[in-house]
């Protein structure tokens, strides 16, 4: 718990100054993280991120005025108390030892207060919460008057379903797999789904509950993907005939790249203007024994 924090903490900080949280997030989670730990570590980031309104809102009923070194840390505990199954008592004791290492053991006996005094008054806090737009709507004043102004009284049903987690929806890949034979593998392996139909009689798979790909039957040997339904229709369109020249021109992660690929023999170059980002479709397309040509490029 003690290692998920620190890490978590240092994330959120920076995600709150202003950098992107999936580079945050790579640079951040190490390569001897212990695999448990890297899932709790992002789901306490973007848990906190997704709350943040809500998280705030608690901070300040609590303390107006605190210490920024130890702010972040606090959002991350509450959290995880709000919206994990850690015991309390390990989310406050782990904080306050996290403190500790951050150099702030002064504030260690504030950081133990605060959170023992959210868990007295939570239901008090939650009740307040409930007035206040920015924390039941989990999205800053500016934003929700947008997506008002321009949605209607579709607006804050619109904000709702953004705080959702997202379906895991699988693609299978139709050269070597049909979709019904998959289907009759996860039913064999206990793992609930649905089928959308993407376009004629193509049909994405949309698993009940998320689960790590590696326990995703055929993943590792490239008969599925990862790949939201919405991106799933796309490459469908565009009428696929072999031997057709295609220009992907913002290729990363390669969710579609690849997916045009399994579609027909076609000849496709593949642009991204980030180098790192490209080597995200130089993974996909080696998992699932693809090829295409690769270019660090920007195609305005």
């Amino acid at each position: 718990m003690i290692e998920i924090q620190l890490i978590a903490q240092a994330c959120l900080a920076d995600v709150r100054a202003g950098h992107n949280l999936t580079k945050v997030l790579a640079e951040r989670l190490q390569a001897n993280t212990r695999e448990g730990d890297r899932a709790a570590i992002r789901n306490s980031v973007y848990g906190a991120c997704r709350h943040l309104g809500f998280l705030m809102f608690a901070l300040d009923f609590l303390a107006k005025k605190r210490p920024a070194g130890v702010e972040n840390l606090i959002l991350v505990a509450v959290y995880q108390i709000e919206h994990t199954r850690a015991a309390n008592h390990a989310v406050v004791n782990a904080a306050v030892d996290v403190t500790k290492r951050l150099g702030h053991e002064k504030l260690a006996g504030l950081v133990n207060a605060l959170l023992r005094n959210y868990l007295r008054k939570r239901d008090a806090i939650k009740g307040a919460a409930a007035l206040d737009e920015t924390a039941t709507l989990q999205h800053p004043p500016w934003w929700i008057k947008k997506v008002r102004d321009q949605l209607g009284h579709y607006g804050d049903e619109s904000l709702g379903q953004a705080l959702l987690h997202p379906n895991l929806t699988l693609r299978v890949n139709v050269r070597k797999l049909v979709v019904d034979d998959f289907l009759e593998t996860l039913e064999r392996e206990g793992m609930r789904c649905r089928v959308r139909a993407t376009q004629g009689r193509h049909k994405a798979v949309i698993l009940d509950e998320p689960v790590h790909v590696r326990k995703i039957p055929g993943f590792t040997d490239g008969l599925v993907s990862v790949q939201d339904v919405g991106a799933q229709s796309t490459a469908i369109r565009f009428d696929l005939q072999d031997g057709q020249r295609v220009l992907d021109a913002c290729a990363a992660p390669g969710g579609k790249t690849t997916h045009i690929l399994e579609l027909a023999d076609v000849e496709l170059m593949a642009l991204d203007k980030d180098k790192e980002r490209l080597g995200r479709v130089r993974d996909n397309l080696s998992r699932l024994n693809l090829s295409c040509k690769l270019k660090v490029a920007d195609a305005s």
